[in-house]
């Protein structure tokens, strides 16, 4: 999948893993934080299936660093895992060199249950409002991984700065046939902290990062997912 980059904004997301605190530790010290971090959404589960082609090509471009642009593609929702799904999104997350942006779809209401397949999944998009060569290319895709986990919003004072705090991660394998979809053990114990900011203020991040006293990491939802999934097998 190609995507034309002339006048789209990017945004870098830098990501850093905590294994020793608790969430509540970890929100106080983003509160502390000298650019003045407060909430601006209610906490809420974040569910999504990761749509892959046969070989993984998006996952192997996400290990050894594509020269090419990276593409993650998910269909993402909020609330239960299971169940009728009212409000899910396509999103297909573009990694350009260091930066990123997010091309979105809206779709309509499914229900996920187990026996769900890859047949399933491309009906929904051929009912969504997509270019005719982009869901050419998504109809080749097949799911390879559900994931999930609890996230909280943050914002700077100034608006400029938004950071993510995840836990409680859990993976289930997926396949193009019909799905079960067995828990997997659950995903590491520690929490991802994102920090994210346009591409022009880059100069002012190290200001924010000093503040954040986490180590960083090159931590990929999708990649940790299907690691997991694979040794539960």
């Amino acid at each position: 999948m190609r995507f034309h980059h002339d006048g789209v904004r990017y945004r870098y997301e830098r990501k850093f893993y905590v294994g020793e605190l608790s969430r509540a530790e970890v929100e106080m010290l983003v509160a502390l934080n000298p650019a003045v971090f407060s909430t601006i959404f209610y906490p809420r589960s974040v569910n999504n299936i990761y749509l892959d082609t046969w070989s993984k090509e998006s996952l192997n471009d996400n290990l050894i660093g594509s020269g090419q642009d990276r593409v993650k593609t998910r269909i993402r929702w909020y609330g239960a895992l299971f169940g009728e799904v009212r409000a899910p999104k396509l999103e297909l997350k573009i990694k350009h060199g260091h930066v990123n942006r997010k091309v979105t779809f809206e779709l309509a209401p499914f229900t996920m249950k187990h026996g769900l397949r890859a047949a399933d999944l491309h009906s929904l998009l051929r009912r969504a409002d997509i270019p005719d060569a982009l869901l050419q290319d998504l109809l080749k895709l097949e799911p390879a991984l559900v994931n999930r986990y609890r996230r909280s919003y943050f914002r700077s004072f100034d608006r400029a700065f938004r950071v993510t705090v995840d836990s409680d991660l859990e993976f289930y394998a997926a396949e193009p046939r019909e799905n079960t979809f067995p828990p997997t053990r659950p995903g590491p114990a520690g929490i991802i902290v994102e920090l994210k900011y346009a591409e022009e203020i880059d100069s002012r991040a190290d200001q924010v990062t000093q503040g954040l006293p986490f180590r960083l990491t090159r931590s990929s939802k999708y990649a940790t997912g299907v690691a997991a999934a694979l040794d539960a097998w």
